[in-house]
């Protein structure tokens, strides 16, 4: 049994801070007793007094879990029976082009590679059913299509949209898509239009950093130049489709952080639309993309300006890097909307999702998969078939994936902001502890810059006149 406190400690200019992981709340604290959990020092005097009454209050006590489950493991099949929001179809395992950091392209021994795999419409219209079937308790749903690249199969896509707006008549159901824009059409444009479809279009970056990794798989040349071509064509054509389309850029951090968003100066047409960023996800991969000290640097100095402007202090924000802006905004937004209750005996930590019910993939084959992240080459990861229906057993073996590490888990400070999710738990053909214990010491760090934002978010209303509209909760 655990006999250490269960804290994170964390230290400001003007203060010290514990946070206690049982019950989720931070509390400021003497230097004195800061320095004596640091040291691991015996207690004494003021601070053992100070550390008592917290004990006395319930805090800085060891772990109070015993187990890991998820909460939500009993209600899986109801959920997956009646209850799905999203339909991934993976309409084709070709793509047109090899992005250096994709997993199809780069990925290690046993990750499934680009094909000519291809859905076909019987396939396509069982699972469109299926889903039918799965939804009754849900007023809206979302229909995803994937690949590859999904557009390969336009002739597919038209067939799934009009089949699925027939069954589903009578309720909401929007359509999805993330493509590489290279085989935007005039009519398939149209077609989206019509539609509504909610597109993603995959932009990395400034035609130097994009062509770098996105480069078309005939000849090796870069894409950039065909993707802005036809997404100006697009938006001209339809520029009341602005607000439904996305771009996702994917970050090499190899590269300038400065140059990621020269896009949107550079493309006018641009200005305005949602970027959703993310850095390379190196994990399975054969390169490792390391972040450059230059890199980590420039973005921690965006943060700081984007900081500085969400307080009111930048008086110019044209420069702000609309990267940064998206992703420290989100995490903001999570610090003060995200909290969670004490601890249970039985606890689960945060990072997986409820599969199935949640999102559901159908592969080429008609093979179940819970997203389309995971490697669906590992049977762990396959929870059924069309034809057999969902394995709710498998369904709640990814639910709690965290029981693979359960004692660590229980005792671990970055509990409740644990991102790892099975795809990180992917032994090749099962579920690995080892391979979710890599992603750990990342985690922590991570865990600590959420403790920090929250603790600049109290320090801020709290201490600074010009703030002071609400009082400040850790």
């Amino acid at each position: 049994m655990a006999t250490e406190p269960l804290v994170f400690l964390l230290q400001t200019p003007r203060f010290h801070y514990l946070y206690d992981v049982n019950t989720n709340v931070i509390h400021k604290i003497s230097p004195a007793l800061f320095t004596a959990l640091e040291s691991r020092q015996p207690l004494t005097g003021e601070a053992a007094d100070e550390f008592k009454a917290l004990n006395d209050d319930g805090v800085a006590l060891p772990t109070k879990a015993e187990t890991v489950q998820h909460p939500f493991t009993k209600y899986t099949k109801i959920a997956s029976d009646r209850n799905m929001f999203q339909l991934v179809l993976q309409v084709t395992q070709g793509c047109n082009l090899r992005c250096s950091y994709c997993s199809f392209t780069n990925g290690e021994e046993g990750s499934r590679r680009h094909s000519a795999k291809r859905m076909r419409w019987e396939t396509a219209k069982k699972a469109l059913d299926f889903f039918l079937r799965h939804t009754v308790d849900r007023n809206g749903v979302v229909i995803s299509f994937y690949g590859g690249e999904p557009l390969l199969e336009f002739e597919l896509i038209k067939k799934c949209v009009a089949y699925a707006d027939e069954i589903f008549e009578g309720k909401k159901h929007d359509f999805i898509m993330t493509t590489n824009a290279t085989l935007l059409t005039d009519e398939i444009v149209d077609f989206l239009v019509e539609h509504k479809f909610r597109l993603t279009l995959s932009i990395d970056g400034p035609q130097k950093l994009h062509d770098r990794n996105r480069k078309f798989a005939k000849d090796g040349s870069g894409s950039f130049n065909t993707v802005i071509a036809n997404i100006h064509r697009m938006l001209e054509r339809h520029p009341e489709y602005r607000p439904d389309v996305a771009v996702n850029m994917v970050m090499d951090p190899q590269s300038d952080f400065d140059e990621f968003s020269s896009l949107f100066g550079e493309q006018s047409l641009l200005a305005g639309i949602a970027v959703t960023p993310t850095i390379v996800d190196s994990y399975k991969l054969t390169t490792t993309y390391t972040a450059s000290d230059e890199f980590v640097s420039k973005q921690n100095y965006s943060e700081f300006l984007t900081l500085l402007n969400f307080f009111g202090y930048l008086k110019d924000a044209s420069s702000l890097s609309v990267i940064t802006r998206y992703e420290l905004m989100s995490d903001l937004w999570h610090q003060v909307d995200g909290r969670q209750p004490s601890f249970q005996e039985t606890i689960c930590p945060s990072g997986a999702c409820v599969p199935i019910s949640h999102r559901m993939m159908i592969s080429t084959d008609g093979t179940i998969l819970p997203c389309e992240r995971v490697n669906e080459l590992n049977p762990a990861m396959q929870l059924g078939t069309l034809d057999t229906g969902i394995d709710d057993e498998k369904v709640k073996a990814l639910l709690n994936v965290a029981q693979l590490t359960a004692e660590e888990c229980t005792q671990c400070v970055a509990f409740r902001y644990c991102k790892i999710c099975a795809k990180y738990c992917d032994g090749g053909t099962e579920l690995s502890r080892e391979e979710r214990l890599k992603g750990c010491t990342g985690n922590r760090q991570y865990a600590a810059n959420m403790l920090a934002l929250r603790i600049l978010l109290d320090e801020v209303y709290t201490y600074y006149d010009r703030f002071k509209i609400r009082g400040g909760t850790l």
